[in-house]
């Protein structure tokens, strides 16, 4: 059973090593105490979850790279494109994944074409 960076690496411009490492341990010492008899199956539930929790960090991670680490005036002219198109309820802001939770914000925000569209502006 892999757990944190172990299980997979993240960007780390969120911040959120520490905080996958130990929802990681949660869930799977909670399933290990529930259950004595250790499967794989026991555990495909952790996997799932983790499968979409990371999908949803790395694109949250991809967003604030892209919207918060370039430079130029492309990068500004980006950032004030975003900022219209959010304010006009046409753009996501999947930050709050980084300190909410990504569960937490509906599936829709973590549609892939947003990296997409965010590039392209």
């Amino acid at each position: 059973m892999l757990i944190g960076d172990a299980a997979g690496h993240n960007d780390p411009i969120i911040g959120q090593g520490l905080s996958i490492a130990y929802r990681d341990v949660r869930i799977v010492r909670d399933l290990m105490l529930e259950n004595r008899n250790w499967t794989p199956d026991l555990f495909r539930p952790y996997a799932e979850e983790r499968r979409e929790r990371m999908r949803r960090l790395r694109l949250t991670a991809s967003t604030f790279s892209i919207l918060n680490v370039e430079f130029g005036d492309h990068a500004r002219a980006r950032r004030a494109k975003v900022r219209e198109e959010r304010l006009r309820g046409n753009f996501p802001d999947v930050s709050p994944a980084a300190f909410i939770g990504p569960e937490v914000l509906p599936a829709e925000m973590f549609d892939e074409t947003t990296l997409d569209r965010l590039r392209a502006m």
